[in-house]
C-alpha cells in the first residue's frame, strides 16, 4: 500500500468530522436542561425535608397532647358532680357559686 489512501480511514475521518458538531450541538442543548432539572430536584428535596420536619413536629405535638389528655380528669356530666368538682378545685369565687346553685333549682 505504497502511497495508497485507505478508503475506510477516509470514511472514518469523514464521519468524525460530521458527527462531532452534531454531538457538541446536542450537548449544548442537554446541558441547560440538566442544570434546570438538578435545580428542580434540589428544590423538591428541600420541600420534602421541610415537609418531613413539619410532620415530625406535628407528631411530637400530638404525642404531647395525648400524654396531656391521658393525665386529665374526666369532667363530670352530672350537675351535682360538676358543682363538687368546682368546689374541689376552688375555681368559682363564693359570690358566683350561690348564683350557679340558684339557677339549678
Amino acid at each position: 500500500m505504497n502511497g495508497a489512501v485507505c478508503v475506510s480511514c477516509d470514511l472514518t475521518r469523514c464521519c468524525i468530522v460530521l458527527l462531532v458538531p452534531a454531538i457538541l450541538s446536542k450537548y449544548d442543548l442537554l446541558q441547560p436542561q440538566t442544570i434546570e432539572k438538578d435545580y428542580r430536584l434540589q428544590k423538591n428535596r428541600q420541600q420534602w425535608a421541610q415537609f418531613r420536619n413539619d410532620l415530625n413536629n406535628t407528631l411530637h405535638w400530638l404525642d404531647d397532647a395525648e400524654r396531656h389528655m391521658a393525665n386529665q380528669k374526666v369532667i363530670p356530666t352530672s350537675t351535682l358532680k360538676l358543682v363538687k368538682a368546682i368546689n374541689d378545685h376552688k375555681v368559682c369565687t363564693p359570690s358566683i357559686l350561690p348564683l350557679f346553685l340558684l339557677t339549678l333549682k
